[in-house]
């Protein structure tokens, strides 16, 4: 049986060269062979004259496309050149050179498997708790507006219940940085595109997971700089409350039988 081909995809908007540069050094040094695909959305060509003599698939977007219709770009791009593996990876990210490996192996040894992230931790090496429950609207509304019961709520929203350092399969991971076997990203036909940024990946998780097991995978670790920049940028927020409007218009608001029974299941599993 010969090597699986692993592809990549990063979706950038003028973002700091020099994180664009820490994903391609993890790309480079990883013990395994990857393709990425950058689909840049900026508004300049500062980053296409930088990546001239880098070793990547550039594909440049004559207008925003948003985070998922970029990456629904790269995941055609990914299925032509026959992908089985994909990483969808954020621009703020990077990783030691066994990471992918680590995760492919994971997804052959365990046939059953969708979705894989790995522990994802702060420059500083503290855990960003980036497994939660399917969200509610009340789950949105209590951690923007109301802080001061902030820290009772996420211990329960962000399953710090939860040992961060055991494998198990929480209802919901975050999109910053994710293994998805390539077959199912193609039948779900990708991101829906009505969601220009944010709440995209819980709902792509939501269709994956119909495909395969959702796994947290601790033994592998990678590292996100994770700027929350909706809470500093008000044009950022529009977007984020745009999209929740979309994502519960799509699964409900406050009848989902699946968020609850999928929520219920997870805090009986762990006693809570």
């Amino acid at each position: 049986m010969g090597k699986s081909i692993i592809t990549g995809s990063l979706v950038t908007y003028n973002n700091r060269l020099s994180d664009v540069d820490n994903v391609l050094l993890s790309i480079e040094n990883s013990t395994v062979e990857i393709v990425l695909i950058i689909l840049d959305n900026s508004s300049n060509d500062i980053l296409q004259a930088h990546l001239q003599n880098k070793n990547c698939v550039y594909i440049r977007s004559e207008s925003n496309l948003g985070f998922g219709r970029g990456h629904n770009v790269c995941f055609e791009r990914a299925n032509q050149l026959n992908s089985e593996y994909h990483f969808i990876i954020n621009p703020d990210v990077y990783f030691d050179d066994y990471i992918v490996k680590s995760i492919v192996d994971k997804f052959i040894n365990q046939d059953d498997i969708a979705v894989i992230m790995p522990k994802i931790v702060y420059p500083d090496n503290k855990t960003q708790y980036l497994c939660k429950l399917i969200p509610s609207p009340a789950d949105l509304i209590l951690r923007r507006f109301f802080p001061f019961g902030k820290k009772k709520h996420d211990y329960k929203y962000e399953l710090k219940f939860v040992p961060d350092n055991i494998e198990f399969e929480p209802p919901m991971v975050s999109g910053c940085f994710l293994g998805v076997k390539t077959n199912f990203l193609i039948k779900i036909k990708g991101f829906d595109d009505r969601f220009f940024m944010y709440l995209e990946d819980v709902d792509i998780i939501r269709r994956l997971s119909k495909h395969g097991k959702i796994i947290y995978y601790p033994s592998v670790i990678v590292t996100h700089k994770y700027e929350k920049a909706s809470y500093k940028n008000l044009k950022l927020f529009s977007y984020h409350m745009i999209s929740a409007i979309k994502y519960f218009n799509k699964w409900g608001w406050f009848f989902d039988s699946e968020r609850r029974k999928v929520n219920n299941s997870i805090k009986k599993e762990f006693q809570l």
